[in-house]
């Protein structure tokens, strides 16, 4: 179909058509292998362990190699404090489709939403937060280990005039293909404490705080084969949450 070629192409990819290597290989002589395999079936049967005897094998060390593929997601989120519409952007920068399911954590039933972002395309996921008093928490997945999570409550505008009101804002950035770079910035009347903890792969937990009114920056690392996952929190008391995870390839 037009969706199973946009998304999983046809393997042609796997051939190097510029420069093609003809060669055959000399293959190996298998007598002596066929001789083991068949005095394997004299041997007699392998005994059961008894009852308490078994462990848990070992998992092998080391990481399996990654093949570069074709795609870019990107997903971040933007909060409207006067609509109370929350906006996940999806994008892809990518050579091929780029398949994406968002998932709601809360208020509505388990159900993914599709969305196909076609190769320089966005598409747009819309949490109303007017209609779930204030509150959005949504997961949105991809392929290849991408995961975004958007959770918290709206503060409308106007309640940040109480002056116990902190406003979160965090977006992401990997225009430097060696890091993460997190933009923590506080639209709210007091202090914010934000916590970046690591849920896989490098990196250790940082704590940043932000006055009123500003903005930093934190720098997340990204293991040896590109790959990233963090959660980043806010002390507001809105329960909000920010997961990042993916690759770079």
């Amino acid at each position: 179909s037009a969706w199973r070629r946009a998304v999983c192409g046809d393997l042609t990819s796997c051939f190097d058509f510029t420069t093609p290597d003809t060669t055959i290989p000399t293959l190996p002589d298998t007598t002596t292998l066929m001789a083991k395999a068949d005095a394997g079936t004299k041997l007699p049967a392998v005994p059961l362990p008894a009852n308490g005897t078994q462990s848990l094998p070992a998992t092998e060390p080391g990481d399996r190699p990654h093949r570069p593929l074709p795609y870019q997601p990107w997903a971040d989120v933007d909060v409207d404090r006067r609509t109370g519409l929350v906006t996940c952007r999806m994008d892809n920068d990518g050579t091929v489709g780029f398949p994406y399911t968002v998932y709601p954590n809360i208020v509505f039933p388990f159900a993914g939403t599709p969305f196909t972002v076609m190769p320089g395309a966005t598409r747009s996921y819309v949490w109303d937060a007017a209609k779930t008093n204030g509150r959005y928490d949504f997961t949105v997945h991809g392929p290849d280990g991408f995961v975004r999570r958007f959770a918290g409550t709206v503060v409308r505008d106007g309640q940040e005039g109480h002056n116990d009101v902190g406003v979160p804002i965090v977006t992401a950035d990997l225009s430097n293909s060696a890091r993460l770079t997190l933009q923590l910035a506080n639209d709210g009347m007091t202090d914010i404490c934000f916590t970046a903890a690591p849920n896989d792969f490098d990196g250790s937990a940082q704590t940043v705080w932000v006055k009123p009114g500003k903005q930093s920056k934190l720098v997340w690392p990204l293991d040896r084969q590109g790959r990233y996952d963090v959660v980043v929190t806010a002390g507001t008391g809105t329960r909000f949450a920010q997961r990042y995870a993916g690759w770079v390839h």
